[in-house]
């Protein structure tokens, strides 16, 4: 079987461009993963509800859309524990971790140990946050509809994109699930975090299967990484 096609949401629910897009994916038979907001679940938990009846998964992006390395531990705990509160009610236990901007703290891998949840990175990034159409698109991103990984895009605009609208997210979901179906790839949700299957048949490392290393690992490389630079200053290098 091919490596699955992982299309991944992030900064929603959205009241306007969510379920557009759980419109698109049900046309296409399709399953996508939902890294959402907190204060947008706040405001709209019944968008929640409609992802899950869909048979889509939903994770843990945030509560504020923090930028990890630029918070406080205390502040990124606070943002976390008001997230996972609100997906709580919806009857939501996240796996994933998806960290707004893609930018880890030293806060967040302690963090994600301490909430049972994984770091969800991708293999290419869309760009939709920034206005990109299909037609921008890098090859990369083609590529992954015949080849199989995991695509950042967004089901919401949020405040400083430099976007209006997310139908080019709509153009570019619609592109990448014809793409997939023309070459047999399967469009499916993210595994449970247990799983090794998204990366049992990748041919090369990617962020994805990168991501798919436990905290624990994540740490023994961080510590060896920052070891061989003390080695190195130490020797003048």
């Amino acid at each position: 079987m091919p490596r699955p096609l992982y299309l991944t949401f992030d900064d929603g629910p959205d009241p306007k461009w969510t379920p557009r897009v759980l419109d698109l994916l049900a046309r296409h038979d399709a399953a996508a993963t939902f890294f959402v907001l907190g204060w947008r679940v706040r405001e709209r938990p019944d968008l929640v509800r409609e992802i899950l009846d869909a048979g889509h998964r939903v994770e843990l992006h945030g509560d504020a859309h923090l930028d990890h390395e630029a918070s406080t531990p205390q502040q990124l705990a606070d943002d976390t524990l008001r997230a996972l509160d609100e997906l709580g009610k919806c009857g939501v236990v996240p796996q994933w971790w998806r960290v707004p901007f893609s930018r880890a703290g030293r806060a967040t891998l302690p963090l994600a140990e301490r909430h049972g949840l994984r770091i969800a990175s991708w293999d290419a990034d869309s760009f939709d946050w920034r206005g990109d159409s299909w037609a921008d698109q890098s090859t990369d991103v083609a590529e992954l509809a015949a080849l199989g990984g995991v695509i950042q895009l967004h089901d919401a605009v949020q405040l400083g994109m430099p976007r209006g609208d997310a139908r080019n997210t709509l153009e570019i979901t619609e592109e990448l699930l014809e793409a997939a179906h023309r070459h047999g790839t399967p469009v499916l949700a993210f595994p449970p975090a247990s799983t090794d299957e998204p990366i049992r048949d990748t041919p090369r490392q990617t962020p994805f299967a990168r991501s798919q290393k436990s905290v624990r690992q994540w740490k023994q490389e961080i510590a060896a990484a920052e070891a061989a630079r003390r080695r190195s200053s130490d020797r003048g290098l």
